[in-house]
């Protein structure tokens, strides 16, 4: 009898992992480019076609990088997550002039309004297991 446990837990341990490293497809976006986004700021939303969720792992306003919210590095940064009524968890992540909040498939992203008289340009980098991005690139337009 412990002979077939082991077996058959070899046999699941084996199977679960069906994707070898570095395999994954890249994401899949109904949008993951912004231009032109309006200096007066804006809430943009991107939906992910692929997989069920993603993590946050950062973000970036023009050469200045935020890390996320992946629960690796909760304890490390201003990111944070909520467990939401559902099961499920909530990654958040907030620097200065942008917000980013996923919930499952979704990416809801807040533009600050821009004060500065040259444009910003924005990047939200996700994961989700063993893919790495194409994440989310913001172009916002100077203010006044």
């Amino acid at each position: 009898m412990k002979k077939l446990m082991i077996l058959m837990l070899s046999i699941i341990m084996l199977a679960s992992c069906n994707v070898p490293d570095g395999a994954w497809d890249p994401f899949k976006w109904d949008k993951k480019e912004y231009k032109n986004v309006s200096a007066e700021g804006a809430t943009l939303v991107s939906t992910l076609k692929n997989y069920g969720t993603c993590w946050l792992e950062g973000t970036a306003m023009d050469s200045v990088c935020y890390h996320g919210g992946s629960i690796h590095y909760i304890e490390e940064d201003d990111s944070t997550y909520y467990d939401h009524p559902d099961g499920t968890r909530h990654y958040m992540c907030k620097n200065p002039r942008l917000d980013v909040k996923i919930e499952g498939k979704k990416v809801t992203m807040v533009v600050a309004p821009n004060p500065d008289p040259v444009p910003h340009t924005f990047y939200v980098e996700l994961s989700y297991m063993d893919c790495f991005g194409p994440g989310i690139k913001i172009e916002q337009k100077a203010g006044k």
